[in-house]
Formats: structure tokens, sequence, C-alpha cells
């Protein structure tokens, strides 16, 4: 079952394709970074045999799809400094070349960056990324197994287009009897939700694993993410699972009026509980600068719910004064202290902060300790 499930999983990163395609004619990101080299697709194929690829993704992304010979560095796991220096043991001389997903994707930028403050000489971020590799060398790249047919000749806009519903309809739907809403967003976006019954948040990878399982192919699947733009992935992905009645709704939760959405956290009443102790301890003790501190308490401002921040990327250089490159290493500090786990989300960062420093509501009971331990294990 794992076998097909990624099978099928592998297909759905090549509906990003049109868009990937676009993007990748701009690479807006060269101009975040400009201390940062580039190498293209013409010159990557000509060194493939010289460089050491770091993939920057998840595991599960990781597993899917991925260039030949590359490794996975997670950037998002905390854990890329640790497997740097493991790597220059015995890849000091050669050239690093980071990737993740295609030129809309920020994360080999922020790697390249740690591992030049870590000494590497030559680094590298291919930003085409991998979804622009297997369009050019296909034959240098893993994808479960197998080769595929090209994304253009599986689904077409006419296709798409039949399964989305505005909000009118999409509301109109959900209150039949045989229907099922499902919310794919990720929970720290969940600020709101629109003003149905019976909603279902399953973000998408457990989504995936359901629908490969054959759940729910008698209910009528009604399905939302936050601006229609991860649908499309999905669709495929229904269709070759053998599912006929789904529908998406246009334009996401975006599409929603504000006055049909309701407020989804239930965390917004709870106080703040801050471990002065511990905070205490901090600050006395490490070498956190004011702004760090500052930071570190706009974080905390920050907590939405039980320990998790999120913050928007776009308006953090005007409040701090600091470019993103130096936002992403003061967090990548503060987690390499065990303050924090970070990762991004489209404009956002998003993080798990030490619930013994910082928790929404009181720190006590079975879901603090849950939370507790989980931060110790890294999970």
């Amino acid at each position: 079952m794992r076998l097909s499930f990624l099978k099928l999983v592998a297909l759905l990163f090549l509906f990003l394709w049109p868009t990937a395609l676009l993007a990748q004619n701009n690479f807006l990101l060269r101009s975040l970074y400009p201390a940062v080299k580039i190498i293209n697709t013409a010159r990557l194929v000509e060194r493939f045999d010289d460089v050491v690829l770091i993939d920057v993704r998840s595991a599960f992304e990781f597993e899917v799809m991925h260039i030949n010979t590359a490794v996975n560095f997670p950037l998002a796991s905390g854990q890329l400094a640790t497997s740097l220096e493991k790597l220059a043991h015995s890849s000091a001389a050669r050239t690093l070349v980071f990737y993740c997903s295609d030129s809309t994707c920020s994360s080999a930028f922020e790697a390249a960056e740690i591992a030049t403050s870590m000494g590497f000489q030559k680094v590298l971020v291919y930003d085409g990324g991998v979804k622009s590799w297997l369009d050019t060398s296909p034959e240098k790249t893993f994808l479960v197994g197998e080769r595929t047919g090209h994304p253009y000749q599986v689904l077409s806009e006419q296709k798409h287009d039949e399964h989305l519903l505005s909000w009118q309809d999409f509301s109109a739907e959900a209150k039949m009897e045989n229907s099922l809403v499902v919310d794919i967003r990720p929970r720290f976006v969940r600020h709101s939700s629109p003003m149905l019954d019976d909603i279902h948040p399953i973000e998408m990878e457990s989504l995936f694993e359901a629908v490969s399982n054959r759940i729910w192919t008698e209910k009528r699947l009604l399905i939302y993410d936050m601006s229609g733009e991860e649908v499309r992935l999905l669709h495929y992905f229904l269709q070759a699972s053998g599912y006929v009645d789904y529908y998406f709704l246009e334009s996401g939760m975006e599409s929603v009026p504000v006055a049909e959405q309701a407020l989804a956290l239930d965390d917004s009443e709870l106080e703040l509980s801050v471990n002065q102790d511990a905070l205490s301890e901090l600050l006395h003790d490490s070498l956190l600068s004011v702004t760090d501190i500052a930071y570190l308490n706009y974080l905390f401002s920050s907590v939405l719910y039980e320990n998790n921040a999120v913050v928007d990327i776009e308006i953090l250089p005007e409040i701090f004064d600091l470019a993103d490159g130096e936002i992403f290493n003061l967090s990548t500090w503060l987690a390499g202290n065990g303050l924090c786990y970070f990762t991004s989300y489209e404009h956002f960062y998003v993080y798990r902060l030490n619930p013994n420093l910082v928790w929404k509501g009181v720190m006590e009971g079975d879901l603090w300790a849950t939370r507790l331990r989980d931060f110790e294990r890294g999970q």
C-alpha cells in the first residue's frame, strides 16, 4: 500500500507545472539573496557528477521525487547545521548545490546562507528546483521508481473547472445529507472557517493517505484550501484513485465573505502563560542581544494557540529593521538554542516555541505535558 500510495502522490507534484514554469521565468528570490550564487540547469547537467546535491524539502517529498544522487537535509527539521557538519568530513572540497521545489521556494537560499556562515566556500543554489529538473532531465530524476506522462496530458483546465464551485454553490451543497466538507489548510492558518456545519480539518498528506485507502467513496467531497492553489494537486489524486463525486471551493477560503466566517481557534480567550523563572534564567545565561530579546517577545505576542506562533515574513523587516536572511539566521539561532522549531509556509514563518517557556493557557494538564514531551523529543 505504501508504494502505490507514493506512486500516486508522485504524480501530484507534476500538477504545479504550469505555475512553476511561469515562476521560473522570473526567479524573483534571487534579488532577495544577492550574496547567494546560482547554478542553472544547463550548468548543473555539465557538473552533475562533481557536486554534492542537497535537497532541503521534507523527507516525504524527497521520498516521492528527487534529483538522482541527492541527499536529504530537510531545512524544517532544524538539523541542517548538524548534517552539514557531518558532510564536511567527507566532502569539504566539493561544491554544495542546494535545491527545493521550484523558483518560488526560498528554503534552498536559506540553507545556502547557513552553509556559507559555517565556512563552506563552494555553495550554490539550483533555484529551478526539482520540478524544472524533472522536466529537462527525467533520466536523472527519481520518481518513486517509475516514469509518468507529461502533466499537461493528464488534467485539462476544462476538466478541473468542472469541479470548481462558487462560495454560494459550495455552501448550498454543504447542507446536503451526503456531503462531507474537508478543510485541507494547515492548522496554523485556520484563524477562521466558513460558517458550515461539521467541517473535517485534515491536512494534505493525511488526506492523501485516507483517499488512497478508499475512505469516503460514498460521499460527495467538498474541499477547500486557503486560496485554491493546492486543490489542483488533490484533483488528480482523487481522479487517479477512482473518486467521481468531489468539488472544490473556487479561490478557497479567500472567496468566503467575512460575514460568513467564524473564528476557528478556540484558544483566543485563553491568557498567555510565560514561565518567568525560565525566561529570567535564559536572559541571564544566554548571549541574547537586544534585538534577539525583542524578537522573542514578538514571538510570544504572536502565539495563536498552544505554543504555536505565526508571523508574516513580509512585515518583519519593517518592525525590526532586519533583512529576511537576518531574520532567518536569528530564528535558526533561537532554534539551535532550544527555544523553538520553525518552518515557512507561503509568506509566514511558523514557530513551535518551547512550551516550558510559553503556552496559551495554563502550563499544566495532559495536553501541555504531551506538547512538552514532543518538543523535547524534537517531534
